[in-house]
């Protein structure tokens, strides 16, 4: 809370010291060696890498060949086009849902919850696929449908939220490309995968490639509990700091830090940290007022 004889100046002290941070960071453009140099950048384009990574490991791609899918798993050809107008239908719908929902969630919930409900899916998929009767093949492709909207409800659209805030603004573009890419090469590895996994010729495993893709999203779920943190509510100056300051990923949502922090209300504040911190090269000391919500 801060007091009331500090509450003049906050606002523009807010202001002028937010325009000064913009201008050193934007003064000078990272490099892709940046990136990984130090520990604290280093942490930044590790998880926004894998996070857009999850994007591939969590099954979309199955869902982008929904229709061969439903083939394989014992659905008719016309029914398996109608199956795949009515995913699509449904991930229109979740994401216009999503935008709603993400008022009352974080980054991190729709993240993990949405991988958590598509892990169940996954699992229950892979078990209709060791059944030959004419029920498990039509459960196995309408559950399909369940995973395209708990997709276009969590993960696919939260992701592109979640690499914009993980990098630093100077390395923000570089940071992205970097996860981009990442995305793109997973995303090889997974379609050809698909391919083995479907294909009479090859695997043929049919619906029961539902296991495997279960079990991915399972170890993308863990990753994400131990890594990724809770931007939502924050600033890019707030994120930053919590970053450099080394705030463990599931501390990020109760931990409140203010930099703008004017020395009158350090006293009403739990903790005071100075710290010294490398950003790319670039040493700086900042006071950073820290308290638990």
């Amino acid at each position: 809370m801060v007091p009331k004889r500090a509450t003049g100046n906050y606002g523009g002290r807010k202001i002028k010291i937010t325009i000064e941070k913009e201008k050193k960071l934007s003064s000078k453009e990272g490099s892709y060696w940046d990136c990984v140099k130090d520990k604290v950048n280093r942490r930044r384009t590790r998880i926004t890498c894998l996070c857009w990574a999850g994007q591939a490991t969590c099954g979309a791609t199955l869902i982008g060949y929904s229709t061969y899918f439903y083939e394989k798993a014992g659905v008719d050809t016309e029914m398996a086009f109608t199956f795949s107008i009515i995913q699509f239908c449904l991930g229109i719908c979740a994401t216009f849902l999503s935008w709603w929902i993400s008022k009352y969630f974080g980054r991190y919930d729709l993240y993990a919850f949405g991988l958590a409900f598509q892990a169940i899916v996954f699992f229950i998929i892979g078990g209709l696929g060791c059944s030959d009767t004419d029920g498990a093949k039509m459960g196995s492709g309408s559950l399909l449908m369940v995973v395209a909207f708990f997709y276009n409800l969590g993960i696919a659209p939260v992701v592109f939220c979640l690499v914009s805030e993980m990098p630093s603004s100077r390395l923000r573009t570089k940071t992205i490309i970097l996860a981009r890419n990442t995305y793109n090469l997973i995303s090889i590895v997974s379609s050809v995968l698909i391919l083995y996994q479907l294909n009479s010729q090859k695997w043929n495993w049919g619906a029961k490639s539902g296991f495997f893709w279960g079990a991915l999203c399972v170890g993308t779920l863990i990753w994400a509990v131990i890594d990724l943190p809770e931007t939502a509510g924050k600033t890019f100056v707030e994120i930053n700091e919590l970053f450099k300051l080394g705030v463990p990923a599931r501390k990020f949502k109760s931990i409140k830090v203010d930099p703008f922090a004017p020395k009158e209300i350090s006293e009403d504040c739990s903790h005071k940290v100075t710290e010294t911190f490398v950003d790319g090269g670039e040493e700086e000391k900042g006071l950073f007022i820290i308290s638990k919500s």
